[in-house]
């Protein structure tokens, strides 16, 4: 009886353990993405237009997410239903629509790289 009750006690705790960590989780991804809907983009990057009728300035929310021995840097265009089109190591190319007064855009942005 007594090695049951020490093996429930050590069980207990890491299970509660890793039940708080999912729900921690789970909340700071919420309020993550909370935040960005409600906020305006930390960074606004100049559009270089090559053609046609394009914004002066795009938006774009930058976040770290750290975790041991590194972090996850991620960015997030200021575009509803942006897609993907393609990415590469220090690149990132989204696909969405524009405005009507912005359809005959064609152009470009970028930043310099920071070293991390």
């Amino acid at each position: 009886m007594f090695s049951i009750n020490r093996t429930f006690v050590v069980v207990l705790p890491v299970v509660s353990l890793g039940i708080l960590t999912a729900c921690a989780r789970d909340h700071s991804e919420a309020t993550i993405a909370n935040e960005l809907l409600r906020s305006k983009p930390n960074m606004i990057l100049n559009v270089k237009r090559q053609a046609g009728n394009c914004p002066e300035t795009i938006g774009i929310w930058t976040f770290l997410l750290p975790f041991e021995g590194g972090a996850e840097h991620t960015a997030v265009a200021d575009m509803r239903n942006a897609k993907l089109v393609s990415s590469g190591k220090k690149f990132v190319e989204y696909e969405s629509m524009l405005r009507n007064s912005h359809a005959s855009c064609i152009g470009s942005a970028h930043t310099i790289s920071r070293n991390y």
